[in-house]
């Protein structure tokens, strides 16, 4: 994972670990990115795939990255969490350390899907975030 994903994710979560929407649906404190064994306790969310691609330029160096947020839900709830989630992810703006900032952050795909277990969900939510590494000396 490269350092923009980590710096992302883990500014991502606290965002979504203070929003009182997510907390309606995921609990307070918010279940997010639970150990194996805590799994049981639903509704839960985890970060799943990432996906980095650099787009630098002259004098810029930027990165595109591209997070997966799962979720596992029960079934009545399946649309509300994952929409919660996303309304929470499309308006988020988090500050994120040096060297990194986000320049844009957008859900650009989310889905609710049955599973095998009878009466659970799992909403999926991708996004995609532009992030900049501020250089050394950059005006």
């Amino acid at each position: 994972m490269s350092g923009a994903e980590a710096v992302l994710r883990d500014a991502l979560t606290s965002w979504l670990e203070a929003d009182a929407g997510v907390q309606a649906v995921l609990g307070n404190p918010v279940r997010i990115n639970l150990t194996p064994e805590d799994e049981r306790i639903r509704p839960f969310a985890a970060w799943g795939r990432c996906e980095t691609r650099p787009l630098d330029a002259q004098d810029v160096r930027l990165e595109e990255v591209r997070l997966t947020l799962q979720l596992s839900v029960r079934a009545e709830d399946g649309l509300e969490a994952t929409g919660a989630l996303r309304e929470a992810l499309g308006h988020a703006a988090p500050v994120l350390p040096a060297p990194w900032r986000l320049v844009r952050i957008q859900p650009v795909f989310s889905d609710v899907l049955r599973t095998r277990s009878i009466g659970l969900m799992r909403g999926v939510i991708r996004l995609l975030a532009l992030v900049e590494h501020e250089m050394e000396g950059a005006n």
